[in-house]
């Protein structure tokens, strides 16, 4: 607040040095939140693409296990939802995306051999199966972009909130107090100046 700045020049060159960093903090932050907002419209692009992509090849995935499943017995199909069929080993690493730690995902999927006859059951079944398979990379590959999006959303705001406070509070303050500083050592400079043209011209009436 202005009354409780010191109206000195050492105050004064202090504000200075801390409204150029500010200015070059907002500088920084701005750009940053620039290349956020282009990493976003990159990422949700990439996300609505394989969004379309997992939705086919799941319907694909349902279509196939309700046309092989309407031909079996209820008991054989418990028997094969029973066995594990697919070995899905994930491994979660993490790289920078700018300040941000966004994970990524890598799966590799095994399917054991199906553990029923096949004269018990049918090929549509089968290609449900592999159909599934196919689906479970993308899946992950889905899951992290998601992830990778909710992660710069979250940054985009915070840079925001950091970006309007800088433009609309803190710099707005330090130059209003650099103003009041500079009124205040052009007033002292003035009176001082007035008062050593007093005296001189006292000194010369003697």
């Amino acid at each position: 607040m202005l009354h409780n700045v010191s109206a000195n020049r050492m105050t004064l060159l202090k504000l200075r040095k801390r409204l150029v960093m500010a200015r070059r903090g907002h500088n920084l932050l701005k750009h940053k939140l620039d290349e956020l907002i282009q990493i976003f419209q990159k990422e949700i692009r990439s996300v609505m693409q394989m969004r379309e992509e997992v939705d086919d090849l799941l319907n694909r995935v349902y279509r196939q296990f309700l046309l092989g499943k309407g031909v079996l017995r209820e008991e054989a199909l418990y028997n094969i939802l029973a066995a594990p069929l697919i070995h899905l080993d994930i491994e979660r690493k993490q790289v920078h995306l700018l300040n941000l730690k966004a994970p990524v995902l890598r799966g590799s999927v095994e399917i054991s051999s199906p553990p029923y006859g096949f004269l018990e059951t049918n090929s549509d079944l089968d290609g449900s199966l592999q159909s599934f398979r196919q689906a479970i990379p993308l899946l992950l590959k889905l899951a992290e972009n998601q992830r990778r999006i909710e992660l710069v959303i979250q940054e985009i705001e915070t840079t925001r909130r950091r970006v309007n406070a800088l433009e609309y509070i803190l710099i707005p303050q330090i130059e209003s107090q650099v103003r009041f500083i500079q009124n205040k050592l052009e007033e002292v400079e003035r009176a001082d100046t007035s008062r050593l043209m007093r005296i001189k011209s006292i000194i010369r009436g003697e």
